[in-house]
């Protein structure tokens, strides 16, 4: 009897031991689901607040656009009626159109990078990486930069030794356009832009340096933080969204940007695969 009384103690232990094995794992399990609910929750809410946020920024854009395509139009409608009825001198005339020119070519270059940033949005991009010589590349920019480089009086010094590196002719070109316009058009008239190559940490380097004011926080971020999206009317009037082509195709070319600025100038450095 004794030994029936203790067999029966040790199974209904052995029992009591499972279930409560089996009750703290369950509880386990709760936890996980209800944590894995909570994270799916959450994902979804900041998935939702990026596409809202993705909306007004589309929205912001078509807006900045729309702007500064109508002002020059109204600027050139103005003065074709000033014209007519004879209240502009030759020399006004030419003053006008001079100030036109420079506004028609800003507008241009806003177009260009919209067209850009649409086709990288809704139809992907064509890449073909390839070896390239990172120096003929700038050469070609700046012999398309030529009209700028010279309405700003800008001196281009270029220095280092050119590393090969593998990217993609046409979205490099982008990037370091983009890069030298922004370093051109804030910085002083009359002022340096420096090109320089070199190698960083086994990486094909090119750094953009200029001579303006430097850029602030929200520049910043736009060229080097990956989800930024501080975007705003400020931010992409003045080289905002040529500042998003950069980091979004620099990405792409499996490169990285970095950002070195203060009150004496501004320094962004490519680092691209080297060939």
């Amino acid at each position: 009897m004794i030994i029936a009384l203790a067999g029966a103690s040790a199974w209904l232990g052995a029992v009591a031991l499972h279930l409560r094995r089996r009750l703290a794992l369950e509880r386990a399990q709760s936890g996980r689901t209800e944590a894995a609910l909570a994270t799916a929750k959450a994902e979804a809410i900041q998935a939702d607040e990026a596409h809202q946020l993705d909306r007004g920024n589309k929205t912001l854009l078509l807006s900045v656009v729309s702007h500064d395509v109508r002002g020059p139009l109204r600027t050139l409608g103005q003065m074709i009626a000033m014209t007519r009825e004879g209240m502009l001198t030759p020399v006004d005339q030419i003053t006008l159109l001079e100030g036109l020119d420079a506004r028609l070519k800003d507008t241009e270059a806003l177009l260009d990078d919209v067209l850009l940033w649409a086709k990288a949005q809704m139809e992907g991009l064509q890449i073909k990486i390839a070896p390239l010589d990172p120096a003929l590349t700038v050469a070609e920019v700046l012999r398309q930069s030529r009209t700028l480089l010279e309405e700003r009086h800008v001196a281009i010094a270029e220095e280092g030794t050119p590393a090969a590196c593998l990217a993609d002719a046409p979205l490099l070109r982008v990037v370091l356009r983009n890069l030298l316009f922004n370093a051109v058009r804030y910085g002083p008239h009359g002022g340096k832009v420096v090109m320089r190559y070199g190698c960083d940490g086994g990486k094909s380097s090119i750094t953009i340096r200029d001579e303006g004011t430097g850029l602030d926080a929200q520049m910043v971020a736009l060229l080097t933080q990956a989800h930024s999206h501080a975007w705003d009317r400020r931010a992409l009037s003045y080289g905002g969204l040529g500042l998003l082509l950069v980091r979004d195709f620099t990405r792409r070319l499996d490169g990285t940007v970095s950002v070195q600025t203060s009150e004496a100038g501004t320094a962004i450095t490519l680092l691209l695969p080297m060939a």
